[in-house]
């Protein structure tokens, strides 16, 4: 009798005992204190007791919260595997895959448990997500399509399902079903962005600036938005006002290299596209574009063209001729025949400017082998060739190759050319009569 009490006792009490942490270990996950339910359960573990299926659940998700994602999916791994159809442990297995950046194995299980469970919406969105993450756009297109058929006025599957249909190229689609995000929640910056990304594409500037600036009323800071705006105004040739928002791209966050040199760039177009513009005015708009290219250049890993041709372009028209020239064969020697022969002309007239007339005819010379139909070039050559040469043939064959090239379009350079050749006809006329 006793010995049977006894036993009685020693069952109640372990029962009550394991009762007991099973509560402790409720009311710890409820309460997020996953630090404190993985010192228990460790220390369980490493007394010789034997977890249960909930307790390693639960050990597994707090490794997740703790950020433990290996840990977490080796247990979460075998749960599933000796019971495949337990969807929570599936589900569970394929965050800490997405957590690690195993994305293919998360979408694997991702579709498993869609699988096993065709109500499990947050399953099919991360498989979305995921999808999109790996560009599949095709695949994650088809989920969002079937959620915005269980849920038309969920804006989140709108947005996200027009944005599919915009990386597939689609875009007459993508735009019904972004305006209708934008018209379920327009505090929502994403939408309007893909959107105006679709009319900056067609070239449709103004709407797109439109959808922007309505945007960023409600989404102030909203980087990927004041970039867009940057770019649209730049395209629209509104470089004062494209300035002042690449500055502002420059206060949120992006001080990348490619962002200075665009700024450099609105700031120095402005100065070009002002036929009158106060003097210390121009200097100080000239300078700023100077600090924004030479940031850019700080920050390149190798020396970018563009942005070395700006330089000697902005010290050219300050008129510091011998840092025009410095930037300018700097740019030469990284760059692409695209530019060359406008470098080359711009070096060429710096070396003109600085009264080094040998290195500017050289310089001209190099700018019609990259682009011999280049009239202004010619024009320039056969002045100088006029003016310091005195083989006045070599100017009067240049001066009848631009008359050809230029077709009469630059009245006055024609003019000067024609009256050129007149002269020189009668001088090289004379000078053979003596």
């Amino acid at each position: 009798m006793k010995k049977s009490m006894f036993l009685f006792f020693l069952f109640a009490s372990t029962s009550f005992s394991q009762t007991t942490d099973k509560s402790i270990i409720r009311e710890l996950m409820l309460e997020s204190k996953y630090s404190q339910v993985v010192n228990i359960l460790e220390e369980k573990e490493a007394n010789g007791g034997e977890l249960s299926r909930n307790e390693q659940f639960n050990l597994a998700v707090s490794y997740q919260r703790l950020f433990n994602h290996i840990k977490a999916a080796r247990i979460l791994a075998s749960l599933s595997r000796k019971e495949p159809n337990d969807v929570a442990a599936l589900f569970a297995l394929g965050e800490s895959y997405r957590a690690l950046g195993n994305t293919r194995a998360a979408s694997e299980i991702y579709k498993m448990v869609t699988g096993k469970d065709s109500s499990n919406i947050i399953a099919r969105i991360e498989l979305a997500k995921l999808y999109i993450q790996m560009k599949n756009y095709s695949a994650a297109k088809n989920i969002y399509k079937y959620l915005v058929l269980q849920d038309s006025s969920n804006s989140y599957y709108l947005s996200q399902y027009g944005y599919s249909l915009y990386k597939l190229g689609e875009n007459n689609e993508a735009e019904i079903f972004l305006k209708k995000a934008i018209r379920v929640n327009e505090f929502d910056s994403k939408a309007p962005l893909w959107l105006a990304k679709i009319y900056f594409d067609k070239q449709m500037y103004d709407e797109a600036l439109q959808i922007v600036k309505k945007s960023t009323t409600f989404n102030s800071t909203d980087l990927p938005l004041h970039k867009l705006s940057a770019e649209i105004l730049f395209k629209k040739k509104l470089y004062n006002s494209a300035s002042v928002q690449f500055e502002n791209v420059i206060i949120l966050g992006d001080s990348r290299s490619v962002t200075y040199k665009k700024l450099g760039l609105s700031i120095y177009s402005f100065i070009a596209s002002k036929d009158s513009i106060d003097k210390n005015v121009k200097e100080e708009n000239l300078r700023q574009a100077i600090e924004a290219f030479e940031k850019s250049l700080e920050k390149e890993m190798y020396p970018n063209t563009l942005t070395l041709t700006y330089l000697g372009f902005c010290f050219k028209t300050l008129k510091e001729y011998d840092k025009a020239i410095f930037y300018l064969e700097k740019a030469l020697d990284t760059m692409t025949p695209d530019y060359i022969d406008r470098v080359y002309t711009n070096l060429g007239a710096s070396y003109e400017l600085n009264d080094n007339y040998h290195e500017a005819i050289k310089s001209y010379t190099q700018a019609l082998k990259y682009s011999y139909i280049n009239s202004d070039t010619m024009f320039r050559l056969a002045t100088l060739y006029d003016r310091y040469y005195a083989d006045k043939t070599v100017a009067l064959a240049h001066y009848k190759k631009f008359l050809r090239l230029n077709n009469n379009m630059n009245i006055e350079y024609t003019k000067y050319a024609e009256e050129s050749i007149v002269r020189l006809k009668e001088n090289i006329h004379f000078s053979k009569r003596k």
